[in-house]
């Protein structure tokens, strides 16, 4: 399979959208591992050697919008460490993310010490349970 045909079927291509779109642009979703923290920067203060991107999903209505970040420790990716478990939901920017304006995360990863191993991002689809909730 190849990248544009990967890249469709992970949403990153929707009819009618062009990306990047203009808010990913002008802004960027970013986690700090090392702080735990989840903020919305300027685009420009992305730097890509100190940065992951993370692509995104389009949002569907009826689902939180969690990212999950794995540290592979081996080349065989059989042990894997969960770094975090990330709520884009914080931000308020459900609107943009199911108009489709947001198809992308950044992590940003400077933690000095056992950094060994490759981080790894993937978007995990969980549904809202409304019956728990009236």
């Amino acid at each position: 399979m190849n990248q544009q045909n990967q890249n469709n079927l992970n949403g990153q291509f929707l009819p009618g959208r062009k990306h990047p779109t203009t808010w990913e642009q002008n802004y960027a979703i970013v986690f700090d591992l090392t702080s735990k923290r989840i903020y919305k920067a300027d685009r420009s203060d992305i730097d890509t050697s100190t940065h992951f991107r993370i692509a995104l999903p389009r949002l569907l209505l009826f689902e939180e919008d969690t990212i999950n970040v794995v540290r592979l420790r081996t080349s065989d990716n059989q042990d894997a460490e969960l770094v975090a478990k990330v709520s884009v939901n914080s931000l308020g920017l459900r609107e943009q993310r199911l108009r489709g304006d947001i198809m992308e995360c950044w992590v940003l990863d400077n933690a000095k010490g056992n950094t060994q191993g490759t981080l790894v991002g993937w978007k995990f689809r969980d549904a809202f349970d409304y019956f728990d909730k009236k």
